[in-house]
């Protein structure tokens, strides 16, 4: 039911098809939570495959304007990002704050990533640990809502006084190795091809087994069918038998009327 709920909402509420609503209930312990990973992850997958159809990270930006500030010599450019890489956030409401916060620091967190991968993924990993949780493989959702969380949050990530926050990041890593994205292209791509013969080796599972359960109906319609016939069989060798023992009478019948002398 949550790969029905998830297969359903890609179908009806993506790409240009974003207007609607689709509700999924159910009571606590049922999984809604797995379901809006499974939701996230396709999101971030999908954002993934259109960076990696640039040549360089700089090229998701496209200068859009220069923004003037009064009584100052410097003018900032104004970058916008690709179309494509947009439309990716989500906002987790309820009408249970306590509910939509465990789902908002649970999403990041390293132990609801599998083991195989926890050392692996990371996004701002360094800048998720210090400055948010030190279990966070990085920045992904957090706790918002009231004004105290939001102003919470900006002053951990982006003023943060004890810790070298994002924008402290962001800074020191305006430079980047074109090479290194060359490398990230690379590893993503086998990645997806791993995943797609995955798919492909599952998919043929299920066609074999559908091949199978079919088969396996067919061969019980035809033992039946077998069964049926050999019970009709024996039904019509026994009315055969009944048929032969009583030509055999008639003909003993008429042998003695026809042996019998005639009478004057």
């Amino acid at each position: 039911m949550q790969q029905f709920a998830v297969n359903n909402i890609f179908n009806n509420l993506s790409n240009s098809n974003q207007e609607g609503m689709y509700s999924v209930n159910g009571p606590p312990g049922t999984g809604k939570t797995t379901l809006l990973r499974d939701i996230i992850a396709p999101i971030i997958v999908k954002r993934a495959k259109e960076l990696i159809t640039i040549e360089n990270p700089s090229d998701a930006f496209t200068k859009i304007g220069e923004l003037e500030i009064k009584n100052s010599t410097f003018s900032p450019w104004l970058w916008s990002p690709m179309k494509s890489i947009t439309n990716a956030g989500i906002v987790v409401a309820s009408s249970n704050n306590g509910a939509v916060e465990n789902i908002s620091k649970e999403l990041p967190l390293k132990e609801e990533v599998s083991p195989l991968y926890s050392n692996e993924i990371e996004y701002f990993k360094n800048v998720a640990e210090n400055c948010i949780n030190k279990d966070n493989w990085g920045i992904i959702s957090a706790v918002l809502g009231n004004k105290q969380n939001r102003n919470n949050l900006v002053s951990s990530l982006w003023f943060n006084k004890d810790f070298k926050d994002l924008q402290q990041t962001l800074k020191e890593n305006k430079v980047y190795d074109n090479s290194d994205w060359k490398s990230i292209i690379i590893k993503f791509n086998k990645k997806l091809k791993a995943v797609s013969e995955e798919k492909e080796r599952l998919q043929n599972f299920k066609d074999e087994y559908n091949e199978f359960v079919a088969t396996e109906l067919l061969y019980h319609q035809l033992t039946t069918d077998l069964k049926n016939t050999k019970n009709q069989f024996i039904l019509s060798k026994e009315k055969y038998g009944n048929k032969t023992e009583f030509v055999k009478q008639l003909n003993e019948n008429k042998s003695e009327v026809l042996n019998e002398p005639l009478c004057y």
